[in-house]
């Protein structure tokens, strides 16, 4: 490949074990240059309970019946 050094491929990684998502990731590779993944404003707080709730237009139905799909 015409290179006189080795050529070194570096990742370092950090991740969160509890949340079970990766928190940073930084490659280098000379042959494709620096690549970086950040989580960023990660916020652990409980959501707000309002974006579980259903809209007061629907209505929830409570159907035991057998699902059935026909074509239109």
């Amino acid at each position: 490949m015409g290179n006189d050094k080795p050529i070194t491929h570096v990742c370092e990684t950090w991740p969160a074990t509890e949340l079970k998502v990766l928190l940073l990731s930084k490659c280098s590779d000379p042959r494709s240059g620096a690549s970086s993944m950040r989580l960023k404003n990660l916020n652990r707080m409980e959501p707000d309970a309002i974006l579980f709730e259903v809209p007061p237009e629907y209505t929830i139905v409570d159907d035991k019946g057998r699902f059935t799909m026909s074509e239109p």
